[in-house]
């Protein structure tokens, strides 16, 4: 549904933007998963370049999708990057240690999850 409406604006730099973008997040989700199901613990880099791909690419497909049809040229890519990463980074502490996230959803939801997120993989990786 929404490659059809993103089509319906007739406009081919919105249609790239939109495929791109979403082939990214499907990349980082497969990754997010592999390390899940293999119990691989990623680096701290490897789990950044996922986020770039799965948070930042939702991030970036947005602001994306506003620039195809703005006269604007400048590149937010850097700042749309960092804010993802942030997002993300916070999004996965406050999974673990904010009673507000537990509830609303439930405590420590990526860790009976068995998701790698950013604080587990720190500890994991800085006191192996």
């Amino acid at each position: 549904l929404a490659l059809e409406r993103c089509h319906q604006l007739g406009n081919p730099a919105a249609m790239n933007i939109f495929v791109h973008e979403l082939l990214n997040l499907h990349r980082g989700q497969g990754q997010d998963i592999l390390w899940r199901d293999n119990l691989r613990c990623p680096t701290e880099e490897e789990y950044r370049r996922m986020v770039l791909d799965k948070t930042g690419g939702l991030f970036r497909l947005a602001v994306g999708l506003m620039q195809a049809f703005s006269a604007s040229e400048v590149d937010f890519t850097p700042l749309v990057n960092q804010l993802a990463l942030y997002f993300q980074i916070r999004d996965d502490l406050i999974n673990l240690s904010s009673d507000d996230y537990m509830a609303s959803k439930s405590y420590a939801e990526d860790l009976t999850e068995g998701k790698f997120s950013f604080p587990i993989i720190h500890c994991i990786t800085s006191r192996p």
